[in-house]
């Protein structure tokens, strides 16, 4: 039965117009994601992306590669400092100045992480890095916390205590010091992450929103319920259906949205700390890890939303109505919360909607915070067992809904 119904749904004029979309889209978000990291070329100041870019970019940080101690951001202050006083950096001709930018380009990253060590915690300064004294860096680490904790005395409102010392224990619980190595790839694969997922769960719904009302559309219901397992085993190969297809066509799209920019702009950076690509983040993981939350976040939504849709069609026996509602769900709900800014009970609300799963990277880099029982979480374990488990649910509540359904 379960065979019937995956080949009921790729031998669909849609199903396979959506494979299509699937694949195509897939690839334009690859190229987005490669398109991410640029490289100026030192002889002509010219910027260019691609493999031969990311290839030459990838040797000038692997130059800094290393433990992120206060010798060597010694060394990046010196080296910038001598950038900055040459006469190329000081032209008003804009191909020297990127001549002058493209000896920056092995040390960027590390540039990075000072101006936010040493700017208030709500703003990046670009500049910061000019006006940083070797003595400062001897306290790198500790201004990552210091900026935190300026932050508390100027917005005393906007964390509880127990929040507060929540972020401050896991700030000071980082381990010190960071180890650098280019993780490009791992960027730009965290920056699209939510383009990705979206995309895919826009496409998905196509496959499996018909899986239920279509034998209504053909007038066969009513051969199909009186059959000897239509109000049971047909109807466990339907969700069944519905779970593979997503899950298979979920793993294989983000393999290939994963594996080719890695192979293409470097897979290295993977057991670096998180902090070194979101060095505001309280979450104290690996790269890897991050970007392990990210998929498996990305995939509960996705079987949320899913089974939402296949829930409505079951109730209202329309493909059209299930594709619509989960749209409309993701994306209101995305609108509403950038609208807001600042933290409300509305803002905590909508921090908790399914649309945030398939935005991880952005929640790893906020402070969305929630206390239950006394005890501070952050929002993205939170989201992972009340999604999941709503899904649990929302199956025997499809199965009971559907094999008790009157044909009409």
């Amino acid at each position: 039965m379960l065979r019937y119904e995956l080949k009921k749904i790729f031998a669909k004029a849609t199903s396979k117009l959506a494979l299509l979309v699937l694949v195509i889209g897939t690839c334009v978000i690859i190229n987005m994601a490669i398109g991410q990291v640029r490289y100026t070329d030192p002889t002509t100041g010219e910027s260019a992306s691609g493999i031969a870019a990311a290839r030459q970019l990838r040797v000038d940080k692997q130059a800094w590669e290393g433990p992120v101690t206060a010798e060597r951001l010694r060394e990046v202050l010196a080296t910038h400092r001598a950038i900055i006083q040459s006469s190329d950096y000081q032209s008003e001709d804009i191909t020297r100045q990127n001549i002058a930018y493209s000896q920056t380009q092995g040390y960027e990253d590390l540039r990075d992480l000072i101006n936010m060590a040493y700017s208030p915690l709500t703003e990046y300064d670009y500049s910061r890095i000019d006006t940083v004294t070797d003595d400062d860096v001897a306290h790198f680490y500790e201004a990552r916390t210091a900026s935190l904790q300026a932050f508390f005395e100027e917005e005393p409102q906007a964390y509880s205590q127990a929040e507060q010392d929540f972020l401050l224990a896991h700030y000071s619980a980082m381990s010190a010091p960071l180890y650098y190595t280019d993780a490009d790839g791992w960027d730009a694969l965290y920056y699209c992450s939510p383009s990705m997922i979206m995309f895919f769960i826009m496409v998905s719904i196509f496959f499996v929103a018909g899986v239920f009302p279509g034998e209504r559309s053909t007038r066969a219901d009513a051969i199909f319920f009186a059959s000897k397992y239509g109000r049971d085993k047909a109807v466990r190969a339907k969700i069944g259906c519905v779970l593979l297809v997503t899950s298979v066509l979920y793993w294989l799209a983000l393999a290939v949205y994963t594996l080719v920019p890695l192979a293409i702009l470097g897979a290295d950076g993977a057991d670096c700390a998180l902090q070194i690509i979101d060095w505001r983040s309280f979450y104290n993981l690996s790269i890897i890890q991050g970007y392990a939350l990210i998929l498996l976040g990305g995939y509960v939504g996705t079987m949320f939303m899913t089974l939402v849709a296949v829930l409505l069609s079951t109730r209202s026996r329309n493909a059209a109505l299930a594709v619509t509602v989960p749209y409309v769900l993701i994306f209101a709900t995305n609108f509403a919360s950038n609208l807001l800014s600042g933290r409300s009970f509305l803002a905590d609300l909508l921090g908790l909607m399914p649309d945030q799963l398939l935005q991880i990277n952005q929640i790893l880099h906020h402070f969305n915070l929630y206390t239950i029982a006394g005890t501070v979480h952050g929002s993205v374990p939170l989201l992972l067992i009340l999604y999941s488990s709503a899904s649990l649910v929302l199956l025997p509540l499809i199965y009971q809904l559907y094999r008790r359904r009157q044909v009409r």
